[in-house]
């Protein structure tokens, strides 16, 4: 799993009640920050999941993480022939 920008912002967020555009409704916000609690909390504990952060995230913003950092291309490299899941 390859996190980039907003991405990266939003799964490193200690609060998830708002993904911060103000687009969602209240109960929205509940089950948006809910589902990916849960989403985060599945994908850190399962063996078989890499979790990066992007390069450029890592380098072009404020997002702190203790998640390895690898560039995009070499993560695509190193993927290729893998199932994609876009969340």
């Amino acid at each position: 799993m390859l996190l980039t920008f907003r991405g990266a912002q939003i799964w490193a967020a200690p609060e998830l009640e708002d993904p911060g555009d103000g687009v969602l409704t209240p109960a929205g916000r509940d089950t948006f920050a809910r589902s990916l609690l849960e989403l985060r909390d599945s994908a850190l504990a399962l063996d078989t999941i890499d979790v990066y952060i992007c390069a450029a995230t890592d380098e072009l913003t404020l997002v702190e993480s203790d998640l390895p950092v690898i560039s995009t291309p070499r993560f695509l490299r190193e993927t290729a022939g893998a199932q994609l899941l876009f969340v």
